[in-house]
């Protein structure tokens, strides 16, 4: 046991790099939408469930051989992770086009292997402990417990130090040669004869002083319980990461962190159901009482969570706020060890029981993860769903009592209305203005004058049009070019770059500002746009100024991944590509900000085109532009590439500014106003700065030769190394 279970913690840390690079690879390859997220997460889920499935079969036809057979399986991990990425994106770009069923089936043929195979290992082991100990709750809580102990480690490991240091093949490389190192211990250990088991034990007769056959929830009620409990727990975590992610702004560590909180607290919550599986055994009641009360807790904490993030004050780390997702998950992870113990005997079929029961909880997450993140993130607001999914936890707690005498049960369904009662009415004052006071953290002055929430995301706008997306500023409703209250000016400059921009690109919706500017360009003759959220065209129509953008004959709006899109439509040639990037370090930022991205890009560009994205400030972005393109230039915070030289022409960019017009009305006033307006962009395009930043980002333009100079020492961003995402400095 002292040998077997820091082997057994080790292996939790390749386990979880795994999930965060794999995960990361193939959202690149299928997309980050929501869809492919969401069936790529549950692909992994169903290979861990059907492994615990696997295992627990296994287990019970080798009982004497389940050190060997575990250090084995940690070994094939190994050499699989040494070579997944190679594999993965060599079958993953072929099946491009694959709709989001396939998607959730060519990830689940990708990482099935290892996935079965990790999921395995915790009914082997869990076989192994009960057969030397006799015990299964203290068995499965101290596999839990250590196992997503190490996993939790890996989250900040990861997040830390791996991804930034060794981008995404060398964190593999580092997982695998852990996989090897444990696979061979393992097999060193059962070699030993610390590995022996008693026969006695592996046998039926094993030492049942008591009932230890006192099993208060049978098979089903126990399978049931678990996947309840997944689906509880996976559905919560959904929200959790969306409401975090306005406290944070939503980069690759928050997420990561907050994994790492979510792990250390199911590690905890292991280890506590080992006291608690002791305590359930004393009585039937106390059987019954034990993960009852647990599950009452776990809903009513469940309820309190988010709201309790909104009170990590201005100025404060966004990680001090996931101390209640450690507290809840922990509560929601106590259950299973107990469950296991309430339902499981001790005997050789133990690892066999275990597996199904893991495999009932997988099944649980995953259609949590289907359910609510497929569904009802669409027809249910958080301070909705929230409640909804509480009422869901203290009914399956009433549950618990339903072979009780009549008095304890009436008591029991009484408590149980009680709370739901006082969880839907609590809601209304705990989620009031809930992601106001994320964004604002706490103080809310003004709240969101528009706010949509859909599986997608939560996109809130402030009365002064400000949008924020997911929790970070994401434009304005504003197309004015005199007033230009948000850099407006750059999406009216694309003639000084290009002569004649007949068809256009455009990755990135957003509130329709600059799809309204390039969508009424006078020389435009169709342009299509790419946003991955559709909540978005629920807010265009609310706002005069952008409005007809949605009614715009030559404008078409496609809702997808843009990377995804732009790899299905290699047919497609564009006279510009227009991105108004979000900010550099956000998670996913460098699937459209890396030079494979880029190089895909210059594939839809007819000769001579162009493309004009937002750089947000990154000088490691600028130099992936001028490595990516033969020309290239910075124009205030825009990024612009062509494979052809790029000509400035100010004159024919004042001619296209006077004959524009939107929604019937001139762009450029005939007064002073006008006149001045006109003036300041003429002076940004003719800034031409020679010493770096001088003349400052918003109001001048840098040539090639002067940005590589610039931002020599600094990468490359590539696919591999995700640029800032994983970076400790914004």
């Amino acid at each position: 046991m002292a040998l077997l279970l820091p082997l057994f913690l080790v292996s939790g840390i390749p386990a979880l790099l795994y999930q965060v690079v794999w995960q990361r690879s193939l959202f690149t390859i299928y997309g980050t939408n929501t869809e492919s997220a969401t069936a790529v997460v549950a692909a992994f889920l169903l290979g861990l469930g059907i492994g615990a499935f696997a295992g627990g079969w296994v287990a019970n036809r080798s009982p004497n051989r389940l050190l060997f057979i575990y250090g084995l399986i940690e070994f094939v991990i190994g050499i699989f992770g040494i070579f997944s990425l190679s594999l993965f994106d060599a079958i993953g770009v072929r099946f491009t086009t694959a709709s989001m069923a396939q998607t959730g089936l060519l990830a689940f043929g990708l990482v099935v292997l290892p996935t079965v195979l990790m999921g395995a290992t915790l009914p082997i082991l869990a076989a192994y402990l009960v057969a030397k100990r006799g015990h299964v709750g203290n068995g499965v809580g101290a596999l839990y417990f250590v196992n997503t102990l190490g996993s939790g480690f890996a989250c900040f490991f990861a997040a830390e130090v791996l991804m930034q240091a060794l981008g995404q093949h060398g964190t593999v490389e580092v997982a695998a040669g852990l996989n090897l190192f444990v696979g061979l211990g393992a097999i060193l250990l059962s070699r030993s004869s610390i590995a022996a088991i008693d026969e006695t034990v592996i046998g039926h007769e094993i030492r049942l002083d008591r009932q230890a056959v006192f099993l208060p929830l049978g098979p089903a009620r126990a399978a049931l319980l678990a996947g309840l409990t997944g689906f509880l727990s996976l559905s919560f975590e959904m929200l959790w990461f969306r409401s975090y992610a306005f406290l944070s702004g939503g980069s690759a560590r928050d997420f990561a962190h907050l994994l790492g909180f979510f792990l250390i607290g199911i590690a905890f919550g292991g280890l506590a159901g080992r006291p608690l599986s002791r305590l359930a055994d004393r009585s039937p009641e106390a059987g019954r009482m034990v993960p009852t009360v647990l599950l009452l807790v776990a809903a009513i904490a469940a309820l309190l969570c988010i709201p309790a993030m909104t009170l990590v004050g201005d100025g404060r780390a966004s990680w001090l706020a996931l101390f209640g997702v450690a507290l809840v998950a922990g509560l929601w992870a106590a259950l299973f060890p107990v469950i296991a113990h309430l339902s499981v005997a001790p005997d050789r079929s133990a690892g066999s029981s275990i597996g199904k029961l893991y495999l009932a909880n997988v099944v649980g997450s995953v259609a949590g993860c289907l359910l609510t993140g497929f569904v009802m993130m669409d027809y249910l607001t958080t301070s909705q769903l929230v409640p909804v999914l509480c009422v869901v936890g203290i009914v399956i707690a009433w549950t618990l009592w339903a072979d009780a005498d009549s008095s304890p049960r009436l008591t029991a369904a009484g408590i149980v209305v009680g709370l739901a009662v006082v969880a839907g009415f609590a809601a209304g004052p705990l989620y009031k203005d809930i992601y106001e006071r994320l964004l604002f953290r706490g103080t809310v002055d003004e709240p969101f004058a528009n706010e949509v929430e859909t599986k997608s995301g939560v996109i809130g706008v402030m009365p002064d049009g400000v949008i924020f997306g997911s929790g970070v500023y994401d434009g304005r409703m504003s197309v004015d070019f005199i007033d230009d209250q948000n850099g407006i000016f750059r999406a009216f400059s694309i003639s000084a770059f290009h002569p004649n921009p007949k068809r256009v690109l455009m990755i990135g919706l957003s509130g329709g500002a600059w799809a309204q500017v390039v969508g009424n360009h006078p020389q435009l003759e169709e342009m299509t746009v790419v946003e991955i959220n559709p909540g978005y065209l629920q807010l265009i129509p609310r706002y005069p100024a952008v409005a007809s953008v949605l009614e715009n004959p030559r404008v078409k709006i496609v809702i997808d991944d843009g990377r995804r899109w732009i790899r299905n439509h290699q047919g497609e040639k564009f006279d510009v590509v227009v991105m108004n990037t979000t900010f550099h370090w956000r998670s996913f930022a460098s699937n459209v900000l890396s030079k494979e991205f880029l190089t895909l890009v210059g594939t839809v560009l007819n000769p001579g085109g162009v493309v004009m994205f937002n750089a947000t400030g990154s000088s490691e972005v600028h130099r992936t532009a001028a490595m990516s393109f033969s020309d290239s230039l910075r124009f205030a915070t825009l990024a612009v590439g062509s494979n052809a030289p790029i000509v400035i022409d100010n004159d024919r960019w004042e001619t296209v500014m006077q004959g524009y017009a939107i929604d019937g009305a001139p762009v450029v006033s005939d007064d002073d106003a006008g006149r001045d307006a006109l003036d300041r962009n003429h002076a940004r395009l003719r800034a031409v700065d020679e010493a770096g930043l001088d003349k400052g980002e918003w109001d001048s333009i840098e040539r090639k030769a002067l940005i590589l100079k610039r931002t020599e020492g600094l990468r490359t961003i590539t696919d591999d190394n995700m640029g800032m995402e994983w970076s400790t400095h914004h």
